[in-house]
């Protein structure tokens, strides 16, 4: 080998080397120093999978016409424990408004999930949508309406999550 071949040899060896070099640099400053930006974003990045269940089915009267069991959409609302941003303030707006739901978030502050309230008022609504505090979502859900209390033995009627707790609605739970 010539005296040439030696030098280009080792520029090509040094040029790998600083290539090498460049890499570790990079990942020392993504992993080391750059740590706390990278884990706000994937926290950020998280997201929540609510299981939405289709209406029930309406129960009619023998005719058609008549109903005897609806759905009515009502409001819930939610947080997620592990995702607060006003903690402090939410903790306050809770414990004036909410107890019970500040109670549940003590007990369970790691929860992914945790309703605030369901079946709300217009005027908790409004209570809500005035008090600015992000942290607190709305969930659309089905409820279920009777609109003739004297069906009421024969129809049945369904619990806070739309399942058949006897008559009519326990009956044919899976078909409605």
């Amino acid at each position: 080998m010539t005296h040439v071949h030696k030098i280009r040899g080792v520029f090509v060896f040094l040029f790998f080397c600083f290539c090498y070099l460049i890499v570790i640099a990079n990942l020392f400053y993504l992993q080391l120093i750059q740590h706390s930006f990278f884990t706000q974003l994937g926290h950020k990045q998280y997201h929540i999978s609510v299981t939405s269940l289709p209406p029930r089915g309406q129960i009619v009267d023998r005719t058609g016409k008549n109903f005897l069991a609806i759905n009515r959409d009502s409001l819930a609302a939610f947080i997620l424990p592990r995702q607060l941003e006003q903690k402090a303030e939410l903790q306050k707006f809770l414990g004036r408004h909410f107890p019970s739901a500040l109670e549940r978030l003590k007990t369970h502050p790691h929860a992914h999930f945790l309703y605030v309230a369901r079946k709300l008022t217009p005027e908790h609504v409004q209570l809500i949508l005035a008090s600015n505090c992000t942290d607190i979502k709305f969930l659309n859900e089905p409820n279920r309406f009777y609109p003739l209390p004297a069906a009421a033995p024969l129809i049945g009627m369904t619990d806070i999550d739309n399942k058949g707790l006897f008559g009519l609605e326990l009956q044919f739970d899976k078909e409605l």
